[in-house]
């Protein structure tokens, strides 16, 4: 139908009336022409932050372990072919492109959006890759994603906070009910947050699930040099990953879950750990004598991490941040964590309907700071700006959403020409 992955994606996101429809019944019924039934071990990683990190991790240490594996990711930062890697490797804009004729063949007069469609042809591609672990990231909620018409071996649950409140709920307990959507019946369901909501607890009573709790029935122990997990199976003298140690614990107990039906010698968590490769979580770079750090924090959970593995960076002459967000984010509480840590702001707006304009959100900052704030309507206008000023041993700070990250890595990487 197309030739091009980008005429496919444009066609994507017009098929169905609404961005985003939370229900199950069409993707079910275009799953069953396709006759998806993969026989791989799934793990469905759900939570409010920390998912795609969580999803990097297990595949790093499932590959380094001599397994085939599948990981499933959204959204992607530049490439649409970041969502879906094969034993390591991203899907080809060709490869997608074929998948996406035969979802479309099957579908009929079924009408799909942008992530269903999308879940659909990566689902396809890991089913004729005959994999051993299928690794899956919910896209937003749980019950009703589009993820959630596999049912999972074990379900991992990150974290709750507010987040996606116009269609989860306007706190935390409503949150965590839809999370728990991708448990199943006396399976495994691994939950690194601190705080067990009672709507998630009723859904592992009710399904008669086996939870392991971070704090209770697993946690981890730092060091100067390296961590500890004590859970399943004990792992000492680990090193640190590039992922909050929060979410690396709640993997080892997934990996824990697997022994003995599965060997995972500690050689594969250890490299496991050191390879990780997910772009823009607390990701550093530096260009020239300058260095960016690009983090998608983009509500006050992920923001309070952020701030907390900031404020440890030393020996920077000055600190500035760049900042975009989508319109429907809590944008003083995620901006405000940062604000003691920050020099000045460069905030730029973001396109289409749900970009916040920089006007909104330098007046959430002139209200928690009193350093400068300068204001651009376009990304690139505030990137060029943002160099102009920068000297060396200066420290940049982009963050607030997907496409603010995703933009300025863009960039990066243009100016240095694969040296990343």
């Amino acid at each position: 139908m197309f030739n091009s992955l980008e005429s496919w994606l444009q066609f994507l996101e017009k098929l169905h009336f609404k961005n985003i429809d939370l229900s199950l019944e069409r993707i079910q019924r275009v799953a069953h022409q396709l006759g998806i039934r993969l026989p791989g071990f799934v793990i469905t990683v759900g939570g409010t932050n920390g998912k795609g990190s969580c999803v990097a991790l297990l595949e790093s240490i499932l590959l380094n372990a001599g397994y085939t594996v599948g990981a499933y990711f959204s959204p992607h930062l530049i490439s649409f072919c970041e969502r879906a890697r094969i034993n390591g490797r991203e899907v080809s804009t060709e490869i997608f492109c074929e998948a996406f004729s035969i979802i479309n063949q099957a579908r009929k007069d079924i009408t799909l959006t942008y992530f269903e469609f999308t879940t659909l042809a990566v689902l396809y591609l890991f089913q004729q890759a005959a994999l051993e672990f299928l690794l899956l990231e919910v896209g937003m909620g749980g019950r009703y994603d589009a993820v959630n018409i596999l049912d999972p071996d074990i379900a991992l649950i990150t974290s709750i906070s507010l987040d996606h409140t116009n269609y989860l709920g306007s706190n935390c307990n409503s949150i965590a009910r839809e999370k728990a959507g991708i448990f199943r019946r006396n399976q495994k369901v691994v939950y690194g947050d601190p705080v067990i909501w009672p709507s998630l607890l009723e859904e592992v009573k009710s399904l008669e699930c086996q939870l392991y709790s971070q704090n209770r029935d697993f946690f981890y122990m730092q060091h100067e040099k390296h961590w500890d997990f004590v859970g399943g199976k004990e792992r000492k003298n680990l090193p640190y990953p590039s992922i909050a140690l929060q979410n690396a614990a709640s993997v080892l107990q997934a990996i824990s879950l697997l022994l003995p039906s599965y060997s995972i010698p500690n050689k594969a968590v250890i490299q496991g750990l050191k390879k990780i490769n997910l772009k823009g979580r607390f990701q550093r770079i530096q260009h020239k004598s300058v260095h960016f750090t690009l983090d998608v924090a983009h509500n006050p959970a992920s923001a309070i991490l952020l701030a907390e593995n900031f404020k440890k960076i030393k020996n920077s002459k000055r600190r500035y941040a760049l900042v975009g967000m989508l319109i429907d984010k809590d944008h003083q509480a995620t901006l405000a964590p940062l604000v003691p840590f920050i020099d000045a702001w460069w905030v730029t707006a973001l396109p289409g309907e749900r970009g916040a304009s920089a006007e909104h959100l330098g007046q959430c900052l002139k209200k928690i700071t009193k350093t400068p704030i300068l204001l651009f309507s376009q990304l690139k206008q505030a990137y060029d700006n943002l160099i102009c000023h920068l000297e060396p041993t200066d420290d940049v700070l982009v963050f607030g959403s997907f496409l603010t990250v995703g933009g300025v890595l863009k960039i990066l990487e243009e100016d240095l020409e694969g040296l990343l």
